[in-house]
């Protein structure tokens, strides 16, 4: 833009001296709420966009339900919890053996009394060993017969 001094326009100020305007050294009134107005239409384009995008995004995670007939069957209840569970009475069981675990006879929350069976240990290993030994006691058996045929022979 060229600017120019207007010289046709002089003006005296409180001391006399005379002022000379230059011309297009302010903005213009009409330049200026032209300026405001498309930075104020640029922030509401930005502002709709965002609100636009938003609202995409929101719609992606709406919740959708399927339906079915209503029909006729059997109502399982379950309940599901979170939390602790601390017991009344704390109880040591023991065995006068160990070994693997054949059968279980009592659950948690069982009244038991003193003396009940709540477990049962697989017999098999210690059956083995009860066979063993009888086997061995037979052959000490046939041993000492086999001794004694010899010192009667000897």
């Amino acid at each position: 833009m060229n600017e120019q001094i207007d010289l046709t326009r002089i003006e005296s100020g409180a001391s006399g001296i005379a002022d000379i305007g230059a011309v297009g050294t302010r903005p213009k009134p009409r330049r200026r709420r032209v300026v405001r107005t498309v930075v104020w239409l640029l922030l509401l384009a930005v502002v709709s966009a965002a609100a636009i995008a938003w609202w995409m995004g929101r719609a992606a995670n709406a919740v959708s339900y399927v339906t079915a007939a209503v029909d006729h069957g059997p109502v399982t209840r379950a309940v599901t919890a979170t939390g602790t569970v601390n017991p009344v009475l704390t109880v040591t069981v023991g065995s006068y053996v160990s070994g693997v675990i054949k059968e279980v006879l009592c659950d948690y929350n069982t009244e038991v009394k003193q003396g009940q069976v709540c477990a049962r240990i697989d017999p098999r290993p210690f059956q083995t060993l009860v066979d063993q030994t009888r086997a061995n006691l037979d052959v000490a058996k046939a041993q000492l017969q086999k001794d004694d045929a010899n010192l009667t022979y000897a």
